[in-house]
């Protein structure tokens, strides 16, 4: 997340949570830099104080970033979901995310991975279906190409 700018992470966080509470989901995040200094607390920790049933942990794996504005361009994402009673992994997919140019906004493009994710969850039984959507266009299905519940 480091590529993404403050801004981006903050309307990522806030419409995450506002499209999983569309769902009857409550979410808190946890955000970590593999090469921070400062010790944070780990995710169990921060599951256990939330009171967490599940935890959906989602990676940069790869990308392509544009030289001379620094935005990603486009990006692989590993995302899994965990029950955390169970202690075992209930889904995993692959996400492939593309920006849409040079003219799509962030809010354009936080729309469309949160809306990826979530559409994705849904399909595989394992998040509710989002009610009508107000004005929302439905995400295209080559941003997110997800594997079957393991």
């Amino acid at each position: 997340m480091e590529r993404f700018g403050d801004s981006y992470q903050q309307m990522l966080h806030e419409r995450t949570i506002a499209e999983f509470a569309k769902r009857g989901v409550a979410v808190a995040f946890a955000t970590f830099d593999r090469l921070s200094l400062d010790e944070t607390p780990s995710f169990d920790a921060q599951a256990k104080e939330f009171r967490a049933s599940t935890a959906l942990i989602v990676y940069r794996t790869e990308g392509t970033i544009d030289s001379l504005s620094g935005q990603i361009v486009n990006a692989e994402f590993d995302a899994q979901l965990f029950d955390l009673a169970l202690q075992k992994r209930v889904w995993r997919a692959a996400i492939r995310y593309g920006s849409g140019g040079g003219f799509t906004t962030d809010s354009q493009r936080v729309d469309k991975l949160v809306g990826g994710i979530a559409d994705a969850l849904a399909a595989d039984g394992l998040l509710a279906a989002a009610p009508a959507a107000q004005g929302r266009k439905p995400v295209a299905a080559a941003w997110i190409s997800a594997r079957r519940p393991l």
